[in-house]
């Protein structure tokens, strides 16, 4: 059976919000059940556009830092990506990343933000409906 956990937090305080994840993580087996020290983390939050945190209309940085503290206290390597909405150019992705306030985090703590902006077309035969 596939388990949900929710657990209640009351406003973007780091302390309560990574507590919160921790305990939720617990919850499902532990952090280590889904991932190893030294592997690498993608973080695919959702930065739908040029939005600030109190607009909710994107992940909160706050949510994002707790799970990057919790990933680096782990040992793991640690990426941020999404694809907003828009021309997905360096030049929207990195406004995106400093409206919400990724950039600021990447300048915080030694991880990664995605600007891999590549594209390519897959085609297989072995599809099923």
């Amino acid at each position: 059976m596939n388990k949900v956990i929710l657990i209640k937090c009351n406003d973007y305080n780091l302390t309560l919000v990574t507590d919160s994840i921790k305990s939720s993580l617990e919850n499902l087996g532990g952090l280590d059940k889904y991932v190893k020290p030294g592997e690498s983390v993608l973080l695919k939050v959702n930065l739908l556009t040029i939005k600030k945190p109190e607009q909710a209309a994107t992940t909160h940085p706050v949510f994002v830092e707790a799970l990057v503290n919790i990933f680096l206290d782990h040992g793991c390597k640690v990426t941020i990506a999404d694809s907003p909405g828009g021309p997905f150019v360096s030049s929207m992705v990195k406004r995106v990343y400093k409206a919400t306030g990724m950039k600021d985090l990447a300048s915080r703590y030694d991880i990664t933000l995605n600007d891999n902006y590549n594209s390519s077309t897959i085609f297989t035969n072995d599809s099923k409906l």
